[in-house]
């Protein structure tokens, strides 16, 4: 499992700044945007979340969950199957993910 860390990066003429979700695979770190600019003001830099007070704080923390979800799924599948995860297999099985169908989504749909 990877140990991600949340964090805004430098704020912008308009006040607000992106949120990236960080990780190290191997000695590299790997900067995952979550696509979402807010104020500094409404992210709390400890927990890594954004504050109660925004009003689509709800929304924006499940995006940022679920991208922590997909990191660390990736991490446990290439654990499970005993491959090494590259940062080049890392890209291209994030920019995948959710395109796989399983059987039961198979069966729902065929």
């Amino acid at each position: 499992m990877a140990t991600c860390s949340v964090y805004q990066k430098k704020v912008n003429s308009k006040g607000i700044a992106p949120i990236y979700i960080g990780f190290y695979l191997g000695r590299r770190k790997v900067e995952v945007p979550a696509k979402i600019s807010i104020s500094p003001d409404y992210f709390d830099k400890n927990k890594g979340i954004i504050k109660s007070s925004y009003e689509y704080a709800k929304d924006k923390n499940l995006i940022i969950s679920n991208i922590r979800a997909t990191i660390n799924d990736i991490f446990v599948k290439y654990r499970l199957r005993d491959n090494e995860l590259s940062l080049d297999l890392f890209w291209k099985e994030y920019r995948a993910y959710g395109t796989y169908t399983d059987l039961y989504h198979n069966h729902l749909i065929g």
